[in-house]
């Protein structure tokens, strides 16, 4: 269950961070959407040698937003999690966003 899983773990406890598990919805769409710092990000929990389906692997190439991030690991969350810090530091915000005048 993705709710024990420690990649999880640490992002729910990252503070500011939101997450939901969508790993229900089936049809090769993402386990989690995070939201953090004015951004979604999809996610996709994989163990260190686990595999994309095909239906994943479809939705990945269709899909146009951001690119799905697969983490494997308590660490990849954690990068994910202090990248996402760093981008909000340095200014850079999602297409979203806020943007400058022209």
């Amino acid at each position: 269950m993705l709710r024990s899983n420690p990649i999880v773990k640490v992002i729910r406890q990252w503070p500011g961070a939101t997450v939901h598990s969508t790993a229900d919805l089936g049809g090769g769409f993402p386990d989690l959407l995070l939201g953090y710092r004015g951004r979604t990000i999809l996610l996709e929990v994989k163990g260190p040698k686990g595999k994309l389906t095909q239906p994943q692997v479809e939705f990945h190439a269709a899909w146009r937003g951001t690119p799905v991030v697969i983490l494997r690991s308590p660490d990849d969350a954690i990068n994910l999690m202090q990248n996402l810090d760093a981008a909000h530091r340095h200014g850079i915000v999602p297409a979203s966003g806020p943007q400058p005048e022209r």
